[in-house]
């Protein structure tokens, strides 16, 4: 279960709303085997029922991610006593605090 920032709950994201509205288009994606792999191995210890599933909740969180580090927050994994165990840092999300803190620090000017 995800929750936010303020320890909430997260509800659908605005876009898996938007493909349960049947607004679907289909992709296909070339991966290395070893990606496959992994991805059907996440598949079976989340007990999804298809890769569907598995990568609708992947994009939720990512949506999530990206929205909290546009607005300042850090992603990190915390203990039951609110200790920061670990802080979440990718590339992507790199890229998404660099463009997001150098918009704001000019509209602060």
């Amino acid at each position: 279960m995800a929750y936010s920032s303020s320890g909430g709950i997260l509800k659908s994201s605005p876009a898996l709303k938007r493909a349960q509205k049947g607004n679907c288009v289909r992709l296909n994606i070339e991966m290395p085997e070893e990606r496959v792999k992994d991805l059907k191995e996440l598949q079976a210890e989340t007990s999804s029922e298809t890769l569907k599933e598995l990568i609708n909740n992947a994009f939720s969180m990512l949506e999530w991610a990206v929205n909290e580090v546009k607005a300042g927050n850090e992603i990190a994994a915390v203990d039951e006593n609110e200790r920061v165990r670990r802080i979440i840092v990718t590339p992507l999300l790199t890229r998404v605090a660099k463009k997001y803190s150098r918009e704001l620090a000019l509209t602060q000017r």
